[in-house]
């Protein structure tokens, strides 16, 4: 701040909460303003993110349950584990058994549409790096951020 940086414009980044609560005690004792954002991975919009890079990127398609539920998808629980086993069964990993929906009749139609939309949404994006995906996701395929930023 003496540089002329105002705190808003500054962070600190911890390894662990252990580090984080002495560097915040510290700084508080010396009276500047402390804001906890809490843990990382603790915050829904990372763990949203986790899940879709794991469905883009692992073959289990573990992922798929968490990002169904995105408002966009609005993918019913049972057509998620049915597509799941159904990928399982056929050996097909994910992304690519999101094509299975469309052609399976276990699946409903509100399901169909919302693991279609989501495989447009992760086309060409398996092997990709991680950055790359998440914002050509958030900035150019999906809604996610409309949903976010709407709140604000």
């Amino acid at each position: 701040r003496a540089s002329g940086i105002p705190y808003s414009q500054q962070a600190i980044l911890c390894r662990s909460h252990t580090n984080l609560g002495r560097v915040a005690a510290e700084l508080e004792g010396l009276g500047v303003p402390v804001l906890y954002l809490g843990n990382l991975f603790e915050r829904p919009e990372v763990r949203d993110m986790l899940s879709l890079l794991s469905l883009a990127c692992e073959p289990d398609g573990r992922g798929l349950v968490r990002v169904a539920r995105f408002p966009e998808y609005e993918v019913p629980l049972n057509d998620v584990l049915s597509l799941l086993a159904l990928a399982r069964e056929r050996g097909i990993p994910f992304p690519d058994a999101l094509d299975l929906a469309a052609t399976t009749t276990n699946i409903s139609t509100r399901g169909k549409e919302g693991l279609a939309l989501l495989g447009r949404h992760l086309d060409g994006m398996r092997h990709v790096r991680p950055w790359t995906l998440l914002t050509y996701y958030l900035f150019e395929r999906s809604r996610y951020l409309d949903t976010r930023l709407g709140d604000q």
